[in-house]
């Protein structure tokens, strides 16, 4: 079956404008998520309105499967973006396989481009703000190490965002706060976890997290 995907207008405020993307610069992975709000049709005729969300705080391209044909979400302002579906069977969340998220540069963004496939290092930033940004790395118990995505937004000393585990696919959201050169969140997966990430050099931190249970996991995050 082949799903023709269309994607919805959206009507801009006055003075509100899409952010100027670069596509040529690749700034690292994100992570998407597809949710199906409503769904209509009969027989022969299916259709759902749904939101596809990206990590990246704008300027990014979620690709992903409908019924095994490859569409492509660009989300140029903000996180979502609305699209509808249209098959000819009822439409629901396995019709839906994500294969990747990619973030992007804006036009306006300086020194942020990428130099032979890898993002360009970022220097000098002090206070919350340094923690801004997707950070990459491994982290575990011994040699029992997985890989862990953290991206985050930044506000006052507020930080929200999400972290991502590849080996499972799993995401969870994040809502953290920053105090001197440390960023603590919490969250609950098999057993409440907290989370803290300490600044190690201008593009590294710590990464360690404790569960209820007294067991901790460490590891080391590079920013993308």
């Amino acid at each position: 079956m082949k799903l023709i995907v269309a994607t919805a207008l959206i009507t801009l405020a006055a003075g509100h404008a899409f952010a100027e993307c670069d596509f040529d610069r690749p700034l690292g992975s994100c992570v998407a998520r597809i949710t199906i709000d409503s769904t209509s049709g009969s027989k022969k005729s299916y259709s759902a309105e749904a939101t596809v969300s990206s990590s990246a705080l704008s300027c990014s391209k979620v690709v992903y499967y409908l019924d095994n044909t490859p569409q492509t979400t660009v989300i140029r302002n903000g996180t979502t973006e609305p699209e509808t579906f249209f098959g000819t069977k009822p439409i629901s969340k396995s019709s839906v396989r994500i294969k990747e998220c990619t973030s992007y540069a804006s036009k306006d963004q300086k020194g942020t481009g990428t130099k032979g496939g890898k993002s360009a290092s970022t220097t000098g930033i002090t206070g919350p703000k340094y923690f801004e940004g997707s950070w990459k790395g491994s982290a575990g118990i011994l040699i029992a190490r997985g890989p862990v995505e953290v991206t985050l937004k930044v506000n006052g000393n507020r930080a929200t965002g999400s972290t991502y585990f590849p080996n499972d696919g799993s995401t969870e959201q994040v809502d953290a706060i920053v105090n001197g050169s440390s960023l603590t969140y919490d969250y609950t997966d098999e057993e409440h976890m907290t989370i803290t990430l300490t600044r190690k050099t201008d593009n590294t931190v710590s990464y360690k997290g404790v569960g209820s249970s007294g067991f901790a996991v460490t590891g080391t995050l590079s920013r993308q």
